[in-house]
């Protein structure tokens, strides 16, 4: 089951988007499918999607989709993040 990019988005910045995607995710595990998360443009929502159960990413880690999340949050970042390119393949490991 695919989780939209336009839920994974918001994910840091919504909580109703938050909470639904969770939602989404454990429904998703109840009925036994994997998980592929779209469009994920930041570690940060990739972090988050992987504590909720998320099984799979997809998307190009940011440094500018980073560093407006973190402004967004108040976070204070030292260096920049590679951009990193995320497979329909690549499994989150924890």
């Amino acid at each position: 089951m695919k989780i939209d990019k336009s839920f994974v988005d918001q994910i840091l910045t919504n909580q109703r988007t938050e909470a639904l995607t969770e939602d989404l995710i454990n429904m998703g595990h109840h009925m036994q499918l994997n998980l592929v998360a779209e469009g994920i443009g930041c570690g940060a929502s990739m972090q988050l999607l992987k504590v909720m159960g998320c099984d799979v990413g997809q998307g190009t880690i940011s440094p500018d989709r980073c560093q407006q999340h973190n402004l967004l949050l108040g976070c204070k970042r030292t260096k920049a993040t590679p951009r990193r390119k995320l497979l329909v393949n690549d499994k989150f490991q924890a």
